[in-house]
């Protein structure tokens, strides 16, 4: 086929060795071999042969070596190379003193393949490129100064990803970002303040992250000016001051915000407390997705407008002091898979319309957040002239942090579609808790523990099909536990404790024959395996040893706090130091 001028084989399950005879196809002006299991050398004979080459994609392979960019001398009309890596055996040397390439690239990935291993550098020939819309030089811990040069060179860049690096120094812009639409720059060592202008530098962008950097300073009031703007990630950063009025009216396309770790304060309305962001940041916000404001210092109650915001898919407000009742009006938030209402002051009960939340449970309507967030999906597929697996759907993922153990696990993509939970832990909620909490069928993890509650353990949670994690410790439960329980079949961990349950422990059958002691503990009429005591028909009968305390009372069953498991949601809450008031 020495004709051949575009040949895609990306996107199969092709392994082995790149075949010798893709040289001889001369005419090539297009090769995409990405996401793809071909392993050993990219072949240099393969790219000296194919001097027609435009655009080729060889990313997402298991290649091996070092591939050396001075390969591509020959090639004097590419215009977009892709050469990200999977693994972690492919090494690409692009510095070669005084070269300058015969090409003005449109495109340049070369993510995650250890790119200029010997000194971490940005490849020096790209200060002779000037054409460039998209350059993704990320997870490469490049070391230096940002390269403000780059963005100077290229006046068309669209689309800017220079994350897990290295980089120092300031994020300096220029007037002709104009055209940006993505820009991630995320976990480097960048600091100083936002330029005030920032808005108007960048008036089409749709995805900005600077998360986990040193920036310092005020949110700068500009970033109102962004309306495209859908995704913004500033967390992990030194901003300080309050969120700009301007920004909560001028970014009504924004559905995913991060604002989380950093030491900004809010609307200061009772002179003594800190208290909730304005109804103004989010009212009528359709289009919010996640709103995670967690660990901060908010006072007052949950507001209203919470629930208007139709389309939220995660709620994160653990770790604050908001108090009052947990309203009604979250009961509107259909589609939400992941509620965290932790850690905080909320009094009165569990309402019983929280099982109008579906968690999971309607299937073939809208999907919850898969925690993707296309770059632009189309956009350079038509600027380019690319293969959609090219550049069109690249995805950069938007993570949510669950602690469990001391342990924080970072979820990111697909997984957030199947992630299902309710954690209303660590508060001051009474009342019983409501039977129709056993809709959830299709709920992962369900925490309820350190708060007042009463009354039994319902028997529909017996309904709790895909339940990985139910904590109903340190609450005032009574009865019995439901002998149907020990139909849930996924549940890995389990807790009781310290309540005042009585009778017979369940069956030790499938997933309970794993629980320990722990599960059942600090409940003194609750009898039979695992726990000391057994079960009789006059009642409990102890089996364990009684010890003297230092008054000289007999006591039994003392608690050891080190050993107690407990998952949550989002949050662990340490047993050794219980929940803060």
């Amino acid at each position: 086929m020495k004709n051949l001028q575009q040949l895609n084989l990306s996107r199969n399950n092709f392994e082995g060795f790149l075949s010798p005879c893709l040289q001889n196809l001369t005419s090539l002006t297009t090769l995409f071999l990405s996401h793809n299991q071909f392993r050993g050398n990219i072949p240099s004979s393969l790219i000296t042969s194919l001097t027609s080459l435009e655009h080729i994609s060889l990313s997402y392979n298991d290649f091996e070596g070092t591939f050396t960019f001075n390969t591509f001398a020959n090639n004097s009309k590419l215009e977009s190379i892709e050469l990200q890596s999977a693994g972690e055996k492919l090494e690409v040397e692009a510095d070669y003193p005084h070269w300058i390439p015969p090409f003005q690239l449109r495109a340049l990935l070369l993510s995650n393949c250890k790119l200029n291993k010997n000194t971490n550098s940005i490849p020096g020939f790209l200060s002779n490129q000037y054409n460039l819309a998209l350059i993704d030089l990320s997870n490469n811990n490049l070391m230096g100064m940002f390269p403000t040069w780059l963005l100077e060179n290229n006046k068309m860049l669209e689309g800017l990803i220079l994350r897990n690096n290295s980089l120092r120094g300031h994020f300096h812009l220029s007037f002709y970002m104009h055209r940006a639409v993505a820009v991630d720059i995320s976990n480097n060592y960048i600091d100083g303040h936002l330029e005030a202008n920032i808005g108007k530098m960048l008036p089409n962008i749709q995805y900005l992250n600077l998360s986990y950097n040193y920036f310092k300073g005020g949110i700068p009031p500009s970033i109102g000016e962004m309306k495209q703007l859908e995704s913004l990630d500033l967390s992990y950063n030194n901003f300080s001051g309050e969120i700009p009025y301007n920004m909560a009216v001028g970014c009504f396309n924004l559905f995913f915000l991060r604002l989380s770790y950093n030491s900004l304060i809010y609307l200061h309305l009772d002179g003594n407390e800190f208290t909730w962001l304005p109804s103004v940041e989010f009212v009528n916000n359709s289009n919010l997705q996640t709103l995670d404001i967690g660990d901060n210092n908010l006072y007052g109650s949950i507001p209203y407008w919470i629930g208007e915001l139709s389309n939220l898919r995660i709620l994160l407000v653990e770790q604050n002091h908001l108090g009052g009742k947990v309203p009604e009006n979250l009961c509107q938030l259909a589609g939400i898979s992941l509620m965290d209402l932790s850690h905080n002051r909320l009094s009165g009960p569990i309402p019983r319309c929280l099982n109008n939340i579906t968690f999971g449970r309607i299937r073939g309507t809208q999907a919850p957040y898969s925690g993707y967030y296309p770059i632009s999906e189309f956009y350079f597929h038509s600027n380019l002239n690319l293969d959609e697996d090219f550049v069109s759907w690249e995805y950069y993922a938007v993570n949510e942090v669950f602690i469990t153990k001391s342990r924080s696990n970072s979820y990111q993509g697909k997984i957030l579609q199947i992630m299902f939970g309710l954690d209303l832990s660590c508060n001051n909620l009474i009342g019983e808790i409501p039977y129709e909490i056993g809709d959830f069928n299709e709920i992962r993890s369900l925490n309820l523990s350190h708060n007042q509650l009463t009354g039994s353990i319902p028997v529909t949670f017996s309904n709790l099909t895909q339940v990985e994690s139910l904590d109903l410790s340190y609450n005032n439960l009574s009865g019995e536990i439901p002998s149907q329980l020990v139909t849930l079949n996924t549940l890995a961990v389990f807790s009781v404790a310290h309540n005042n349950l009585s009778g017979r422990t369940p069956d030790m059958k499938g997933q309970f024959s794993t629980f320990s002691a722990t599960s059942y503990e600090g409940n003194p009429f609750l009898c039979g395996p695992p726990l000391p005591r057994t079960c009789s028909a006059s009642g409990v009968q102890s089996t364990s040893t009684p010890t003297a305390t230092s008054n000289g009372v007999e006591k039994e069953d003392d608690i050891d706090m080190n050993i107690f498991i407990v998952v949550h949601i989002h949050f662990m809450c340490k047993m050794d130091t219980g929940c803060p008031g």
